[in-house]
Formats: C-alpha cells, sequence, structure tokens
C-alpha cells in the first residue's frame, strides 16, 4: 500500500531535527530541547529524517503503508498539484493527503526552473526576477489581489479534486494555514467536497489552527512549526475521523 502525501514544511516535518555543526539532533517534546540521534548519522540527511517524523510517516504506521511524501518545505500549491500530477503519470498510490499551503504562494516558471516564490525574500528568485518579486510583495497587502487568489485556488483545487475522483484515487485534503472560510463573502460558492477535505471552509479545522486549539505549541516562539507530540496527534485525528473505519 502507498500513501503519497504532498504540501509544505508542514507535512515535511520541518524543524523536528537540526543539522547542528553537521550533527543531526531531533527535537524532544519533553524537554524542548534538541537531543543528538541515536547511532550513526552517515547517508542521513536533514529533509529525511524530518520526513521519518512527521505526520505522515505516523498515519503510515497506522495504515499499515509504504510512506512517499513530495513536499517541500515552501512549497506553492501550484508545486503541490504539478508535481502530485507527475507523480500520477507512472503511479497510482492507494491514498493521496495533502496539506495545502499558504495562498498567497505562487510558482514562476523561468528559464526552465520552476520557483516557489513566497515572502522570503529575493534570494529565493534569481536576480533577473528581483524587481518583479518586489511588486509582487507589494501587491501582496491588496484584498483584491488575495481575494482573487484564494477563489481561483478554490476553483483549481476543486477541479483537482474532482480529477482523483474519476481516477478512482481515495484522497484527503486539508488547509494547513489559510481556510476558504470567506469564499462566500467574496463572489464564491461553498462546494460539496463529500468527506475529502478536512472542512475547507472552517479556520478552526486548518492544521495551524486545530493543533493550537488542542494545546499543542510550535517549536519555538518564532516558529511555524510543531513538535513531535503535535505531528502525531494529527496523524491520530486524521486516522479516528476518516480512514480507521475505512
Amino acid at each position: 500500500m502507498i500513501l503519497y502525501i504532498n504540501g509544505d514544511s508542514h507535512s515535511v516535518g520541518a524543524e523536528l531535527v537540526h543539522n547542528h555543526k553537521g550533527v543531526l539532533k531531533e527535537l524532544d517534546d519533553v524537554t524542548g530541547q534538541y537531543q543528538r540521534l541515536q547511532g550513526s548519522i552517515l547517508g542521513k540527511n536533514v529533509h529525511t529524517e524530518c520526513i521519518k517524523r512527521s505526520y505522515g510517516q505516523h498515519l503510515a504506521n497506522q495504515l499499515g503503508a509504504n510512506l512517499v511524501c513530495e513536499a517541500q518545505s515552501g512549497g506553492s500549491n501550484a508545486r503541490i498539484i504539478r508535481t502530485t500530477r507527475e507523480y500520477l503519470k507512472h503511479t497510482q498510490p492507494d491514498l493521496i493527503i495533502i496539506g495545502w499551503s499558504p495562498f498567497e504562494r505562487e510558482e514562476w516558471l523561468h528559464d526552465g526552473v520552476y520557483y516557489q516564490v513566497s515572502g522570503g525574500g529575493t534570494k529565493t528568485v534569481p536576480a533577473d526576477l528581483a524587481d518583479r518579486y518586489r511588486q509582487w510583495v507589494i501587491d501582496q497587502p491588496r484584498p483584491e489581489i488575495i481575494n482573487a487568489k484564494t477563489l481561483a485556488l478554490h476553483q483549481e483545487i476543486f477541479q483537482f479534486h474532482q480529477e482523483l475522483a474519476d481516477a478512482k484515487i481515495p484522497h484527503l485534503f486539508f488547509n494547513t494555514f489559510n481556510s476558504f472560510e470567506f469564499v462566500p463573502n467574496i463572489g464564491g460558492t461553498q462546494l460539496d467536497w463529500g468527506r475529502h477535505f478536512v472542512d475547507p471552509y472552517s479556520e478552526s479545522m486548518t492544521y495551524c489552527v486545530w493543533l493550537k486549539t488542542h494545546s499543542y505549541q510550535t517549536v519555538s516562539p518564532g516558529s511555524m512549526h510543531f513538535g513531535p507530540s503535535a505531528h502525531k496527534a494529527w496523524a491520530d485525528f486524521l486516522y479516528q475521523n476518516y480512514f480507521k473505519n475505512d
């Protein structure tokens, strides 16, 4: 059984493991400190080790599945849809789970390379895109910009959901940070997702808000990422509510 997961840093399990001066350390929930990984670290890397501790791996263990995770920190929703479609060209997984990233992010194709555009600064794009990026940052707070993006993304994700449904591929979506709560207020209409989306129209059911509501804290005050127990809790929530009886 293949469990395929895509998304952004939350689906990667970002900050569950750090590389500290060449030594890999994992976050200990009890102490709130990073402890050196047990055993040899040869051949290990932060990205892989984070995924091993993510909600996706916990859920794969519960389902008895092999995990394939193509999530990327800082990744846009355009990237999520593109890479998932590419994966489906050669493999049909038994289950797809996607955690949608913040709605303002974009993907720019430039000289044959895809760049993920977010608030990380001009270093995230090549120099010849710097002016375009600076204008992008200026435009993001404008309501007409973010509202248009939200409506377009709402429709695009629904179309993708229908593609998966037509292909008879089981799937579940959730929002990590933003929700579609205000879609009816900005000219859109709530759609029928069946049980394929963790309440897309409720801010309280986004990954970040749900975890904070259940008293899980980020790994540090300045971080948006959650620790090991939070990842386990989210996996348990998905399993109990969407997969246990299926």
